[in-house]
């Protein structure tokens, strides 16, 4: 017995035409994926690229305007943290490592070689810092760390 085809005809722009075949058990899989996909709630990949940090805040009310410091994450693993000078034509990077423990927290990790000697990094206390995900989007990102506010826009 010869096995049914489920095959339609589409004409390209130069006349041919290609067959346009629907198997249902594809159809069923990759619509399952998508629903799969699309019930995953998490913050990794929304955290991706480049941040600027715009301003910080306090417990007391107390705000400092921020614009030349820059968080970069890229594939959910490597750090950058970019501090600009103020004219703008320099900049200095410190590496490391993100990490998401649990839904909602993010720590970071600078690399091996700051453990001596700990950059002067803006308000940390140590070279590990983590801090939790009050809030993100596709513009806007505000971090929380003992007490401080970070409130980043998507560069």
């Amino acid at each position: 017995m010869k096995k049914q085809n489920n095959c339609t005809a589409k004409s390209r722009r130069d006349g041919a035409l290609l067959p346009v075949c629907f198997n249902l058990r594809t159809v069923s899989v990759i619509l399952f994926s998508l629903f799969l996909i699309s019930c995953i709630d998490t913050d990794l990949p929304r955290v991706n690229g480049m941040w600027q940090l715009k301003s910080v805040s306090d417990e007391n009310g107390g705000l400092q305007t921020v614009d030349t410091l820059y968080f970069s994450f890229q594939r959910q693993a490597i750090f950058s943290y970019t501090v600009m000078n103020a004219s703008g034509n320099s900049a200095s990077v410190i590496y490391g490592y993100v990490d998401f423990p649990e839904d909602g927290i993010l720590h970071i990790q600078l690399d091996k070689r700051y453990e001596e000697k700990p950059p002067s990094t803006w308000r940390w206390k140590d070279t590990s810092v983590t801090f939790y995900i009050e809030k993100i989007n596709s513009k806007e990102l505000i971090l929380r760390q003992e007490g401080m506010k970070y409130n980043f826009i998507k560069f």
